[in-house]
């Protein structure tokens, strides 16, 4: 993989995270207004009505998946789905910003651990420095406090890091699986897994209506086709461990955007922690472009 294509993997996982910022505007529009199950499964289906179009007029084919791609694909759906499980369940019963830190503080440390086990990738210098530098960024970013809460949930957290670790580098061991028809499987294999949870715990359903609420929803639906897209271009590009360090810019990028759109307070402690995420991204890339093909 020559310089270029590892640049343009770079750019891809950072414009992944930039529109990951937005989520989080998206579902504070939406709040409990859809019951979190039923927004699940119908976002879902929406997205997968858009890749459908996408495999008809652009893609015009279907790889034939051997057995050992199909349990890969499967297992990354389950995991994204225990990923976004374990985190909804930690931001309503911990407090916020130890649910980031473990979230973050995990995806990072098990990428790193991932791209060893799965991909053989070697540790070096410049990897301990942006591991080093992103997890001080991490400590002076979010408010850590584990008065009063119980070990399950710090390891539900750090679970929902390590399974969205998974969801991400575990694209590589699948790169012979077209993007668009690897993110339509993404998306439908988790339809049922939501339809079930709705069922079990008694959601009320309403019919989906013209306004601001499912608009956000399906919304949120199109930036999972965007970013699934941008996330399998980027981690074929670059190691695992590097991938998963690119992957923090979500955090600087969504405190830039709760100052814009919330006007939040941003300290000088989060500044600096900012600055030291951002310098753990860059240092590889710098090294990247200043080292001979």
């Amino acid at each position: 993989m020559n310089k270029k294509e590892k640049l343009l993997g770079s750019l891809s996982i950072i414009t992944a995270t930039m529109i990951y910022g937005f989520f989080s505007i998206l579902a504070r529009i939406i709040g409990y207004s859809i019951p979190i199950f039923y927004q699940n499964w119908t976002r879902s289906i929406f997205a997968t009505c858009i890749l459908i179009a996408l495999l008809l007029f652009i893609q015009k084919s279907w790889k034939r998946l051997t057995k050992r791609e199909f349990i890969w694909i499967w297992l990354r759906s389950l995991m994204g789905s225990a990923a976004f499980l374990q985190f909804f369940y930690c931001v309503n019963n911990m407090q916020i910003g130890t649910t980031y830190f473990l979230f973050y503080g995990g995806s990072t440390v098990v990428g790193y651990m991932l791209g060893k086990l799965l991909f053989n990738e070697r540790m070096n210098i410049i990897k301990w420095i942006s591991m080093i530098l992103a997890t001080m960024g991490l400590f002076l970013i979010y408010t850590i406090n584990f008065t009063n809460t119980s070990i399950l949930l710090v390891l539900i957290a750090l679970g929902s890091g390590a399974t969205t670790a998974f969801w991400n580098v575990s694209i590589k061991k699948i790169n012979t699986v077209p993007s668009i028809q690897l993110t339509f499987l993404d998306n439908a294999l988790t339809i049922p897994l939501y339809i079930v949870l709705s069922i079990i715990t008694k959601e009320i359903l309403t019919a989906p209506a013209w306004n601001t609420v499912w608009i956000a929803s399906f919304g949120y639906g199109l930036l999972f086709v965007m970013t699934g897209q941008l996330i399998i271009y980027g981690f074929n590009r670059l190691e695992a461990q590097i991938g998963s360090i690119i992957m923090l810019a979500e955090v600087p990028i969504a405190i830039l955007l709760g100052f814009l759109v919330y006007k939040e307070t941003i300290t000088l402690s989060t500044t600096i922690g900012g600055l030291f995420i951002l310098s753990a991204i860059l240092i590889p890339e710098i090294i990247m472009l200043r080292t001979r093909k």
